[in-house]
């Protein structure tokens, strides 16, 4: 193999076991302030101009 290929091939490595580490650990997933930003509401369907109680 030539050098290029291995760096690529750690680097690509690396790079999956990274965001399979911080998926595992939570990191970047679903927000904690959920339900204050459904209350706070939303633009939703502008066409059926409906509002979020």
């Amino acid at each position: 193999m030539t050098p290029i290929r291995i760096v690529f091939l750690v680097a690509a490595l690396g790079a999956t076991a990274g965001v399979g580490y911080l998926g595992f650990m939570g990191i970047g997933g679903a927000s904690a302030d959920l339900d204050r930003s459904i209350r706070v509401g939303s633009a939703g369907n502008a066409l059926a101009s409906s509002k979020v109680k």
